[in-house]
């Protein structure tokens, strides 16, 4: 299938144009809190339409950059109405695990790490509750689909049991395309690379079974489901070939730089964040840690990178010599504070840990070997 040239083009300057006049309304404050998501839903739509008319344009940079954009306004929509409730139509609530699916597959195209973590991360405030609220016949579905794909990702040992509810969730639906997508899954679950070959051209004829073969925009052509799990096999060391016109292949790694160039994107997941703030009474440091609270925070569940586990004295060390050595002023600038602040031992470390569940399963005494500053675990959210 190909598209003209000039329909591109004229695709992402219309998309960016709209972008531009969004982004100018927020920066002008013109845009009331009620109408907030509704305009980022508007930003993300728009950047995912620039970002696939720049793929077919062969503008893999600019592509990538908007799928990453498309994946952060997803993520502000969803947290933005999930922490403000009472303004939002309730029935908005049930589209929630559907949005961050749309986040994860787009930053997973983009190997966007930032990006897939902050996605990730909403996945826990999606409760049984739930499947209470809602009785839509595909709202379990949509419920065991982010579940699924997201311990897919973080590689949990509960990848099985969610599997196993999305299969029973999709059987009434009937959907060929829905049925195959769970036998990828499986082929992830069980890391067998053998039924991932296989069922990954099955997806794709499944997918081509319902899809317009004359469509005005790659919008409606372009799978951006198959190229995000094409990614994320290939950032899990899987060797996985899919040549279709249904796929973003120019965004795929290609196969001699796979091992390395995108391995990180999905490592140490369990779901975590550190940020490092300069504070008036000291450096503090923050690990916040997304659990599934099916079992006792360890310190296995810390995310770790070449310096060692996160929050160690030893990883401290090696990432304040990282950022003294940034090319980036603001990260040097930091590094020489921390550095400072190290010698007379007035560096504050402590981890914020978030369980979905509300059981009895707290810190295990690993963490303690830390020897933290604080440590605060916020249950059932």
């Amino acid at each position: 299938m190909s598209f003209d040239k000039e329909q591109l083009n004229n695709r992402v300057k219309k998309s960016i144009s709209r972008i531009s006049r969004y982004s100018t309304r927020f920066e002008d404050n013109e845009i009331e809190d009620s109408s907030e998501t509704g305009f980022r839903s508007l930003l993300a739509r728009n950047y995912k339409k620039a970002a696939l008319a720049a793929s077919m344009l062969e503008n893999q940079e600019d592509s990538r950059e908007w799928f990453k954009n498309a994946a952060n306004n997803h993520v502000i929509h969803v947290r933005q109405e999930r922490e403000n409730p009472e303004p939002v139509d309730t029935i908005n609530f049930e589209n929630h695990p559907s949005i961050i699916i749309r986040a994860i597959d787009e930053a997973l195209i983009a190997g966007a790490e930032p990006e897939l973590r902050e996605a990730l991360s909403v996945v826990p405030s999606f409760s049984a509750e739930f499947l209470e609220q809602f009785d839509f016949e595909d709202s379990p579905y949509r419920f065991y689909n982010v579940q699924v794909l997201a311990a897919i990702i973080r590689r949990s040992p509960d990848q099985e049991a969610l599997l196993d509810s999305l299969r029973d969730a999709v059987e009434p639906l009937d959907d060929s395309l829905l049925d195959q997508l769970v036998r990828v899954y499986q082929g992830f679950v069980d890391a067998d690379e053998t039924t991932l070959r296989t069922e990954f051209p099955a997806l794709v004829e499944a997918y081509g079974a319902d899809t317009d073969d004359d469509p005005e925009y790659p919008d409606d052509y372009i799978s951006t489901t198959i190229t995000a799990l094409l990614a994320l096999a290939y950032h899990q060391g899987y060797d996985v070939e899919v040549e279709s016109e249904y796929v973003l292949n120019c965004l795929l790694p290609p196969a001699e730089t796979r091992s390395h160039r995108h391995a990180r994107v999905c490592s140490h997941i369990t779901d975590a964040r550190v940020t490092i703030e300069d504070q008036d009474d000291g450096p503090l440091v923050t690990c916040l840690l997304d659990h599934p609270g099916d079992r006792d925070i360890t310190l296995d569940d810390l995310p770790a990178d070449e310096h060692g586990t996160v929050l160690t004295e030893k990883w401290l060390d090696g990432t304040i010599e990282r950022l003294r050595e940034s090319d980036v002023d603001e990260a040097q600038a930091l590094g020489e504070t921390l550095a400072e602040e190290r010698e007379e031992g007035e560096i504050r470390r402590q981890l914020v840990a978030y369980q979905a569940a509300s059981d009895p399963h707290l810190i295990d005494e690993s963490i303690g070997d830390l020897d933290l500053n604080d440590v605060d675990l916020q249950k059932g959210r």
